[in-house]
């Protein structure tokens, strides 16, 4: 049976990035997060993100819609629970976009994206 991720290889690299931004009503945060390897295969299982009534919340990888617009994230950045099964595979980035679009206070967004690149040779 494959895993749920699936499992990185023992030479793949690690992925683990996060961005903040305080968002007043009607402000979006597009987070964008590319590979560090120059050619690379990179494989998502979490999205993670700040969870707020009145947020919404969608992730394009390499330009094609993957989740969303929603008024949830897949996981909330104090869950950090697997959220694509299988891993969703990208090459050149991701861009998770958040949007406050209640009234009241502004809200400082996480935005974690955890995965590997895979590493061949």
């Amino acid at each position: 049976m494959v895993g749920l991720a699936p499992c990185p290889g023992s030479s793949d690299a690690p992925y683990n990035e996060t961005e903040t931004a305080v968002l007043d009503e009607g402000e979006k945060m597009t987070a964008v997060f590319e590979p560090e390897g120059a050619s690379t295969t990179a494989m998502l299982p979490i999205v993670a993100a700040s969870k707020y009534a009145g947020a919404t919340y969608e992730i394009l990888l390499d330009g094609e819609t993957r989740y969303g617009p929603a008024s949830v994230p897949p996981t909330d950045i104090d869950n950090l629970e697997v959220t694509f099964i299988p891993s969703y595979q990208w090459n050149e980035r991701i861009e998770v976009i958040v949007r406050n679009v209640s009234a009241g206070d502004a809200r400082m967004t996480t935005v974690q994206v955890i995965g590997w690149e895979e590493v061949t040779g």
